[in-house]
């Protein structure tokens, strides 16, 4: 179906409560196992012996995947429309989690993952994309984070059982049942859309290419960061002589956190600007990183999970609804996960080989890194004001 995108019926389309139920339940199924990524390490090293290396090795490379995912999604939306698009994203997830069951070795589940991580790029890219279209971008965002943090709650409390009863095939079993429900969903709520009739008329300048070039190497920043830091979490409390069950109440810890800081941007959606909330949340991980340098032990690990859970999931909403706010042509939201996952990617890469003198210096450059995040999207924020 071709809809101008002008057109009362096309804005109908997009806010609409079908449209934005299919594309967050879409982006969330693309970004779930990055979600339970906690307890597939704890599968991995566990249920199939894997070292930390090797864990690494596999979360690179499915979140390498994630980003090429996010590029090739540019390109299949000149040739499928949303409907088939979504339903081809969680297809793929489907039959590459549910061939994870049938193989323990390294090498196959490395490819495995890889696949899962392309699959998952393309929901999740498009899902950027799609809420990047709608009037109230922070609090869509903001939403679609709160959503993203409920189900990782969820898991959190019920993966761990799942671990213990059926082992890590238990784990792809729930994940392939929900990649299944989802193509279900989709298939009755999502528009049948093709990009030519969905892109904005404008178009990009050099000024606003300029400006998502900036938010978008905050954004790589940011999510090395992140993938240094989230991948290792329960490593990090295991290693500080946490029982598995005091790890895992502390991820959630985390998660509680994190569900408060996205309803929290997406009530205060643009009320106070994005500046102060930006700036606000990330102080919050610094805070976190701050405590966890200087040892911890069982409350203190929750509580720098709990700020550092609040910060993330805070400052992701506005990261996103301000690469929306500059793009006027469709492809940097597109090419936005793309983004994610590089930096996802090469965040436990670098962690893996920072590993062998402790986590301190691992600390040390996630704090790093998520300060050139905030000055990347500051220096965008006041080039915008200047130039648009």
């Amino acid at each position: 179906m071709e809809t101008d995108t002008q057109s009362p019926a096309f804005n109908r389309e997009v806010e609409s409560g079908r449209f934005l139920t299919a594309v967050i339940v879409t982006g969330l199924l693309g970004i779930a196992s990055f979600l339970v990524l906690p307890s597939l390490v704890l599968g991995f090293v566990t249920d199939l012996g894997f070292s930390e290396l090797q864990v690494g090795r596999i979360s690179t490379f499915q979140l390498i995947g994630l980003g090429l995912g996010s590029v090739a999604s540019v390109l299949l939306l000149k040739y499928l429309d949303w409907r088939n698009l979504s339903r081809f994203g969680l297809a793929l997830l489907l039959v590459s989690d549910f061939a994870c069951t049938l193989s323990g070795e390294f090498t196959p589940l490395l490819v495995l993952r890889f696949i899962s991580g392309f699959a998952g790029g393309v929901c999740v890219s498009f899902a950027a994309y799609g809420l990047g279209l709608t009037a109230n971008t922070d609090r869509n965002f903001g939403w679609f984070m709160t959503v993203q943090v409920g189900f990782a709650i969820i898991a959190s409390f019920s993966f761990p059982s799942v671990l213990d009863l059926a082992g890590l095939d238990g784990i792809f079993y729930v994940l392939c049942l929900l990649e299944l429900a989802s193509i279900a969903l989709v298939s009755g709520f999502m528009p049948a859309v093709r990009r030519e009739s969905a892109s904005r008329e404008q178009g990009n300048d050099r000024v606003r290419w300029t400006l998502c070039a900036l938010v978008m190497v905050g954004l790589l920043f940011f999510f090395t960061a992140l993938g240094m830091f989230w991948t290792y979490i329960a490593p990090i409390g295991l290693d500080a002589g946490l029982s598995k069950q005091q790890t895992g109440n502390a991820v959630s810890v985390a998660l509680f956190g994190a569900l408060l800081g996205a309803y929290a941007a997406a009530a205060l959606n643009i009320r106070i600007g994005r500046l102060l909330p930006l700036t606000l949340s990330l102080a919050l991980q610094l805070v976190a990183l701050l405590l966890l340098y200087q040892g911890l032990d069982y409350l203190m690990f929750c509580l720098a999970a709990a700020l550092f859970g609040f910060g993330w999931y805070m400052y992701v909403p506005y990261q996103f609804a301000l690469l929306a706010g500059f793009d006027r042509d469709g492809r940097p939201m597109l090419l936005l996960n793309a983004v994610a996952g590089l930096g996802s990617g090469l965040g436990p890469a670098i962690a893996a080989y920072l590993l062998a003198d402790g986590y301190s210096l691992l600390y040390i450059l996630c704090a790093l890194f998520l300060a050139l995040s905030l000055a990347w999207h500051l220096a965008a924020i006041g080039l915008g004001k200047r130039r648009l």
